[in-house]
């Protein structure tokens, strides 16, 4: 019991130091508008509005009362973040010639593999997910 609730802490913890982050690097690289407002930060180099951003997702989260609900919907995400990374990679890639992430290993075939995959793992998993997965789709070509 001790060791699930520490791993859950850390792992709490690890996510919101790093989902702002992430959503900032996101932002400042303009991979997707909607985000641009995230790009400013504070005197010290923190990203504040993309935590408060965060901190709402997970306090909207916490107010549902159940992470049962929530799972099918959180592995969605997850796969959908490995998606769009994937697809950001592979189009960059192919965009810009002199395009190198901070990978040892990188290759066109390898992020357009990782697309796939992620799509099929997405969309395969559960049907909530998938309804979640065919919604976010759609509000991705919406935007």
């Amino acid at each position: 019991q001790l060791g699930v609730s520490c791993t859950t802490l850390s792992s709490a913890l690890s996510y919101l130091l790093c989902a702002p982050r992430v959503a900032q690097a996101l932002a400042r690289d303009s991979a997707w508008a909607p985000l641009s407002f995230l790009v400013p930060v504070s005197a010290h180099g923190q990203p504040l509005r993309a935590l408060a951003l965060t901190w709402l997702l997970s306090q909207a989260v916490l107010l549902t009362g159940t992470v049962d609900l929530l799972a099918p919907f959180v592995s969605g995400l997850f796969l959908l973040a490995f998606t769009l990374i994937n697809l950001f990679c592979f189009v960059a890639s192919l965009s810009r010639p002199n395009f190198a992430p901070k990978l040892r290993v990188h290759a066109k075939l390898v992020s357009l593999l990782g697309f796939i995959l992620s799509f099929l793992a997405m969309t395969a998993a559960l049907s909530a997910s998938l309804a979640m997965t065919i919604a976010s789709c759609a509000l991705l070509l919406l935007l």
